[in-house]
Parts: C-alpha cells; structure tokens; sequence
C-alpha cells in the first residue's frame, strides 16, 4: 500500500529490514534500495546477507568505529554491491556537541568515497553542516507533531521545518560555488563605482618622473585618472 501511494507521488521509497526475512520482502516487493540502520552497521553476519542481495544500500554509522566501517565496506565490496556510508550519532534528540561532522571528510578519505550524514537533531543546523561538508545524501527523520507519543518525534522535524532545511542545505550547496578565487561578473557593478585611479597629488610639470610623492590612488567617480 505504501508503495503504491509513493509511486503515485513520484518518490522513491527506502525501507530499512531488520531481519532476513524481512529483507527478502522487501526485494521481492521490488523496492531500489534499501537502509541499515546504525545498530547493525557492525552487524557483519546481517551485512553479508544484505550485500548478497545486490540491492543498493545506504549504510548509517551511528555507535560504529572507523574500523568497524572499513570492515562493513569490505563486504559490500566483495559482492560489488553499490553502497553509501552515512555519518550519525546515535542520540535522539542528538545535541550539536555530538555531532561531529568533522567526521564526515575523515570518512570520505577513510573509504576513498561519497559519503552522507543521517541527522538526529532538533533543528537543522547537523544537516546545512554536512551539505558544505561534502554529505551527498541527508537523512531526516520527520513528524506531523512533535508532540506525539514514541521514541523518534523529539529528533524529528515538522514538515515546514523540513522544507526549511532542505532550502537551506540547497543555498548552501550552491553557495559552495567553485575553489577558484577570480573577478566575478557580479562583482562588475561595485568595481566600476569603488575603482580606485591614479591621480597626481598637485600640478605637475611636463616630464616630470612620477614617484610616490607626486601621485596617489584615489575614489574619482568620474573617468578621469589612470
């Protein structure tokens, strides 16, 4: 039922199995891909038989070392499974202290690929961190109310929070912008009216050798200067 109402809205839909079995259903469910959550990241024996399944898999890293992530990489490697790792702090709500996103580029170097960061937190602030980062992937947990009775409503987001956050983790990727420190066309308007010109200090004579003492830079607003 769930399936067919995210087909309808033209979303994919990622389910995380906590046994076998229930990964068996979902691949025959035909979902794309699949989620494991934090508790088994180090799970190897789980993680085998997920990888054997060959469904791509987003892998949460929460309670996890870096160890026990480069182990869990070698056996979605071994069966040539596509596979992300995602940063996460296993505390719900988690507190900013916690967070360390730092993580994040240590991961990407650790495991020579894209990595991505699964948020706990009651604001947003984990999520717009890790998109300037590098994370690829934002996981978000979401609520009709915070309000609600479980375990998971405190470190979730309403959904205009929600919507909040991803305009912002958008503003901020393209803020990145490139490594490239140039002239900018934006910048063209500015220039032209702050431009500072060379200017001489007092009336010259003909032939006279410019030097610091005769000439300065100076804000015009006209065309005149060098």
């Amino acid at each position: 039922e769930i399936k067919k109402y995210t087909k309808k809205l033209k979303i994919d839909l990622v389910i995380t199995p906590w046994d076998e079995q229930s990964m068996l259903f979902i691949k025959k469910l035909g979902i794309k891909f699949v989620k494991i959550a934090s508790i088994d990241g180090n799970n190897y024996h789980f993680c085998e038989f997920i990888a054997k399944q060959r469904l791509p898999t987003i892998i949460s890293t929460g309670m996890c070392t870096f160890k026990e992530i480069l182990n869990t990489q070698k056996i979605f490697k071994k069966y040539n499974t596509p596979h992300i790792f995602l940063h996460c702090t296993s505390a719900y709500p988690s507190e900013e202290k916690d967070k360390n996103l730092n993580c994040i580029p240590k991961l990407q170097k650790l495991l020579k690929d894209h990595v991505g960061f699964s948020g706990h937190g009651t604001g947003v602030i984990g999520a717009v961190g890790a998109t300037i980062l590098g994370a690829k992937i934002i996981e978000k947990h979401v609520t009709l109310n915070k309000k609600m009775h479980g375990p998971d409503h405190a470190a979730s987001l309403e959904f205009q929070t929600f919507k909040n956050m991803v305009n912002l983790c958008r503003k901020a990727y393209v803020s990145l912008g490139k490594s490239e420190k140039k002239f900018l066309k934006s910048e063209q308007l500015l220039h032209n009216i702050l431009i500072r010109k060379f200017v001489i200090r007092k009336k010259l004579k003909k032939n006279i050798k410019l030097n610091f003492k005769n000439i300065k830079t100076a804000l015009v607003y006209n065309k005149k200067g060098i």
